[in-house]
Order: structure tokens, then C-alpha cells, then sequence
């Protein structure tokens, strides 16, 4: 009868948590969520940022395409939105040779000469929060010219 009782006592014995333990769980769980949640916004403008590029490289590849089946003359200084305004007739051949033609809309205000520096990652873009193309927010080339004249002027005692 002993052994019957004793087995029946832990089977159905108790946990309780004290009030120490509770808050060290809690500050274990709020401290995961503070590492966590700015990872996963990065991870986010990422993802959203990888987008945008692949529809860049689309578009760019279109415009090479087209210049040569079709023969068209394209300045790299225009963008998606003066082309709608200008000659909508170029932007709906550019379109023929891209699978998802949606994809350019997120790319409407970047001109053809920032697109390529962009795919050669010679300049960085920011996106807003939709995941469209904003502006470039750095040439990575204009900053080696400027660190390479600041240099020099520091040499000759200019600066």
C-alpha cells in the first residue's frame, strides 16, 4: 500500500513557478524579440531590395534587346516615367521582352544610366516601404573621386 501511495504523490505532484522565475522568463523572451525583430527588418528591406534589383536587371536586359532586334535609340538618361510620357511606343516594345511587365512599375522614376550602375553595384538605391525605387543614395565611384581629390589637396597643403 506504501509503494501505491507513493507512486500516486508524483504522478499528480505540482509545478509551480515562482514570481523569480516568471520575470526571468519574460526579460529571456523580451530580450529574443529585441535581437529578432530588427534582423527581421533587415531581412525584409532585403528581400524587397533583391526585388527591385532583379526588375532592373529585366528591364536593363529588355532595353539591350531592343536596341538590337528592333533598332530603337534609347538615352541612358531617360527613365520608365519619360518614356510613358514621352513615346509610349518605345516602352511598349521594351515591354515585349519582359516576362512580367508589373515588375517595371516598381522601377518608374530610375533612369537607364543608374540602372547600370546599380546592376554593376557601383551605386546603391534606397526603396520606400512598398518596395519601389526611391533614389540612388550612393556612387560609389563619385566617392573614391572625392576621397582621391581630397587626398591630393591634403598632399600639396591646399586643404
Amino acid at each position: 500500500m506504501t509503494k501505491y501511495s507513493n507512486k500516486k504523490k508524483k504522478k499528480y505532484k505540482k509545478y509551480n513557478f515562482t514570481i523569480i522565475e516568471m520575470i526571468t522568463l519574460i526579460v529571456l523572451i523580451i530580450a529574443l524579440m529585441a535581437i529578432l525583430i530588427p534582423n527581421f527588418k533587415k531581412y525584409s528591406v532585403d528581400t524587397k531590395k533583391a526585388e527591385v534589383k532583379s526588375a532592373i536587371q529585366d528591364f536593363i536586359m529588355a532595353v539591350e534587346i531592343a536596341k538590337i532586334k528592333d533598332d530603337i535609340e534609347i538615352l541612358d538618361s531617360e527613365s520608365i516615367k519619360s518614356m510613358e510620357d514621352n513615346n509610349d511606343k518605345i516602352l511598349g516594345i521594351i515591354k515585349n521582352y519582359i516576362d512580367d511587365s508589373k515588375k517595371i512599375e516598381k522601377i518608374k522614376y530610375l533612369k537607364i544610366e543608374e540602372a547600370k550602375q546599380i546592376i554593376t553595384d557601383s551605386a546603391d538605391f534606397e526603396i520606400d516601404k512598398e518596395g519601389n525605387f526611391l533614389k540612388i543614395i550612393n556612387n560609389k565611384k563619385l566617392s573614391f573621386i572625392k576621397a582621391d581629390i581630397t587626398t591630393i589637396y591634403k598632399q600639396i597643403d591646399i586643404i
